[in-house]
């Protein structure tokens, strides 16, 4: 099984991935840990695109793996090998109230936080939300043409029924 889960910050991917995990025992990794240094004291950090070139090079070279995350421009070799990619894709107010949830827990530290992030970061990660959305979904309805599988979850029903699917 081989799946590349995305959408936009906050809209259930992480939780998605995880109730697969939990069904499948497939190992899942989180673009994030690709994409930006964890290891960084401030929020925010990329990691330099040759190493996360190795890093993801090496994730695809298992006959199973579970991809997710939102920062997909320099992943498409991901959905290329994917059996499935699956966009949540929830209303926009679901997702602006989660965004602000999460913040809210990282600040608490009832969620993991990479490093110190401002009221600042969460505006511009709204505001990234929003294009990204649009940009995910262009670049998903052009992997529809050329015929690579698209699974659109837009609902907590249509999730519920994609995992009652898997084996």
């Amino acid at each position: 099984m081989r799946l590349f889960i995305t959408g936009s910050s906050g809209s259930g991917k992480t939780t998605l991935a995880r109730k697969i995990r939990e069904k499948t025992g497939v190992e899942i990794t989180d673009l994030e840990t690709l994409s930006w240094e964890q290891d960084s004291q401030r929020f925010g950090v990329k990691r330099a695109p040759a190493q996360r070139e190795e890093l993801l090079k090496k994730i695809l070279s298992n006959e199973n793996w579970i991809l997710e995350g939102s920062d997909i421009s320099w992943a498409e070799r991901g959905f290329r090998m994917a059996d499935s990619v699956i966009l949540v894709d929830p209303p926009p107010a679901r997702l602006k109230l989660r965004l602000i949830q999460g913040f809210i827990k990282r600040s608490l530290g009832i969620e993991k936080a990479r490093g110190f992030e401002s009221l600042e970061d969460l505006r511009q990660t709204i505001k990234w939300n929003k294009e990204r959305s649009a940009s995910i979904r262009l670049l998903l309805n052009r992997f529809e043409v050329e015929g690579i599988p698209v699974v659109r979850l837009r609902t907590l029903a249509e999730e519920k029924s994609f995992l009652a699917s898997l084996t």
